[in-house]
């Protein structure tokens, strides 16, 4: 909660997470914008997303997640993530060159693969090992439980000081500029974020509405063609009596 809070707006503290995870030296000045809890659904029903930070850059996207918890899904997650953040930026009718290239940090409080190593980054590459194409997607997944030298060591260091084991973030909080500080600071990010979160679940649940209602008119126009209902409901994913239902309420 607290750490999706000090992220809002604060592109000097994203700027130094993204420079210390991927070694590329990234300015406050470098991110064009900054979105924190962006909500991405790719078309209701699907699967929705929000990220925690959503960084743009020139050249590279930077969807940075802090992972408190292994659920044993990350791949899949990070897949459907990419594929969200894609669909929701291509749009109709504009070539595939549009695509910008996409680099998704995971913030673990666990070591993701257990070598103990401060991060590991993944790529798309051949099966020999030759990397010669570039498909546009690197993903690093970090290990919040190193406390070694280096970059990676100095940022676990100074977020889980005086909590042990859970995040602090007091270096995002000294990139934070006229805001207040301290225990007033996080009850009110925690009042903020759960208002966000009604909204996000109220959007999702008007989408879905939305959505159910082009779908019954789209059920009826092809009803008013003779298309059979048993057709119509596999078309659409409906239920078949909920088709029946339309011809009947359709004839009186």
């Amino acid at each position: 909660m607290g750490f999706r809070c000090a992220m809002d707006g604060n592109k000097p503290g994203i700027a130094h997470l993204i420079s210390a995870f991927t070694g590329k030296k990234i300015t406050a000045d470098d991110i064009i914008s900054l979105t924190v809890q962006k909500d991405v659904q790719p078309m209701p029903p699907s699967h929705r997303v929000i990220y925690d930070a959503y960084a743009v850059t020139k050249d590279v996207d930077y969807i940075l997640e802090i992972q408190l918890r292994d659920e044993n899904d990350l791949a899949n997650r990070i897949r459907f993530y990419i594929g969200a953040s894609d669909t929701s930026e291509l749009m109709w009718g504009k070539p595939y060159s549009g695509l910008k290239r996409k680099t998704v940090i995971f913030y673990c409080a666990f070591d993701f693969a257990k070598e103990g190593k401060p991060l590991y980054t993944y790529r798309v590459r051949r099966d020999d090992g030759d990397d010669s194409v570039d498909f546009g997607i690197r993903i690093i997944m970090v290990n919040g439980t190193y406390r070694g030298p280096g970059p990676v060591g100095k940022v676990n260091n100074d977020m889980f000081q005086r909590r042990n084991g859970f995040f602090y973030f007091p270096i995002l909080e000294e990139s934070l500029e006229a805001i207040t500080t301290g225990s007033r600071r996080i009850e009110m990010c925690g009042i903020v974020e759960q208002y966000g979160i009604y909204k996000a679940e109220q959007k999702a649940a008007e989408l879905q509405e939305q959505f159910e209602k082009r779908n019954v008119d789209i059920a009826r126009n092809f009803l008013s063609m003779g298309v059979p209902a048993d057709v119509v409901a596999k078309s659409m994913g409906m239920d078949k009596k909920a088709v029946l239902n339309l011809m009947g309420h359709d004839k009186s």
